[in-house]
């Protein structure tokens, strides 16, 4: 399926260019929002996209990142947060046992926490 051109505003008088798959029946969409290395015109994630219009399943493939920002985080990384794994001992995959959501909130909140601010 071929992709649209879209251009999404994302505050503060800021917009991103992005990539829209949208089916005609959709009955979901699926955001890709791109960090420093990849980027909406990667051919694998248009190959995920075009897989998921097949299953009427809209995509966005959004690159967050301004040029500016892109080319400063190339040189600095400044930009890029560090990629963390957390295991919480004896949750599944749905963090259904007593106590394992709540860990789970409790990290993503101090990971946003950590490198938002």
């Amino acid at each position: 399926m071929a992709a649209n051109e879209v251009t999404v505003s994302i505050g503060d008088g800021i917009e991103a260019t992005a990539f829209l798959r949208l089916p005609a029946t959709a009955t979901g969409l699926v955001l890709f929002a791109h960090g420093s290395g990849s980027s909406r015109h990667s051919p694998r994630n248009g190959y995920v996209a075009d897989a998921l219009a097949e299953g009427n399943i809209a995509s966005l493939l959004l690159d967050p990142l301004t040029p500016q920002e892109e080319a400063l985080d190339l040189r600095t990384a400044q930009m890029t947060a560090p990629c963390e794994l957390t295991i919480v001992p004896g949750a599944t995959h749905l963090f259904e046992e007593p106590g394992a959501l709540a860990e789970v909130a409790r990290l993503a909140r101090a990971w946003f926490r950590r490198y938002l601010e």
